[in-house]
Protein backbone atom coordinates (compact mmCIF):
# COMPACT_ATOMS: atom_id res chain seq x y z
CA UNK A 1 0.00 0.00 0.00
CA UNK A 2 2.97 2.18 1.09
CA UNK A 3 4.55 1.68 -2.80
CA UNK A 4 1.16 2.24 -4.67
CA UNK A 5 1.09 5.67 -2.15
CA UNK A 6 4.01 6.71 -3.35
CA UNK A 7 3.54 5.86 -7.00
CA UNK A 8 0.29 7.79 -6.79
CA UNK A 9 2.31 10.96 -5.64
CA UNK A 10 4.57 10.61 -8.12
CA UNK A 11 2.15 10.47 -10.99
CA UNK A 12 0.76 13.45 -9.17
CA UNK A 13 3.66 15.17 -9.46
CA UNK A 14 4.65 14.66 -13.31
CA UNK A 15 1.18 14.86 -14.62
CA UNK A 16 -0.41 16.99 -12.59
CA UNK A 17 -3.45 14.38 -12.25
CA UNK A 18 -4.85 13.87 -8.99
CA UNK A 19 -5.87 10.19 -7.59
CA UNK A 20 -9.59 9.19 -6.30
CA UNK A 21 -9.91 5.69 -4.94
CA UNK A 22 -13.12 3.99 -4.97
CA UNK A 23 -13.35 0.68 -2.86
CA UNK A 24 -15.94 -2.19 -3.32
CA UNK A 25 -17.63 -0.63 -0.11
CA UNK A 26 -18.26 2.44 -1.76
CA UNK A 27 -20.63 1.56 -3.98
CA UNK A 28 -22.52 0.22 -1.72
CA UNK A 29 -23.67 3.89 -0.61
CA UNK A 30 -23.73 5.78 -3.69
CA UNK A 31 -25.13 9.00 -3.05
CA UNK A 32 -22.04 9.25 -0.24
CA UNK A 33 -19.96 8.31 -2.86
CA UNK A 34 -21.27 11.18 -4.74
CA UNK A 35 -20.58 13.70 -2.40
CA UNK A 36 -17.00 12.16 -1.85
CA UNK A 37 -16.42 12.31 -5.32
CA UNK A 38 -17.90 16.49 -5.36
CA UNK A 39 -15.71 17.16 -2.74
CA UNK A 40 -12.96 15.90 -4.11
CA UNK A 41 -13.95 17.58 -7.81
CA UNK A 42 -13.72 20.85 -5.82
CA UNK A 43 -10.63 20.41 -3.81
CA UNK A 44 -8.88 20.31 -7.08
CA UNK A 45 -10.85 22.77 -8.90
CA UNK A 46 -9.63 25.16 -5.92
CA UNK A 47 -6.56 23.92 -5.35
CA UNK A 48 -5.92 25.16 -9.29
CA UNK A 49 -7.51 28.35 -8.99
CA UNK A 50 -4.64 29.14 -6.25
CA UNK A 51 -1.68 28.40 -8.26
CA UNK A 52 -3.24 30.41 -11.55
CA UNK A 53 -3.79 33.17 -8.95
CA UNK A 54 -0.31 33.38 -7.93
Amino acid sequence: MVREKYREQRIAQLTGWRCFRIAWEDLADPERLARRLRAFIEAVRAERRRRLAS
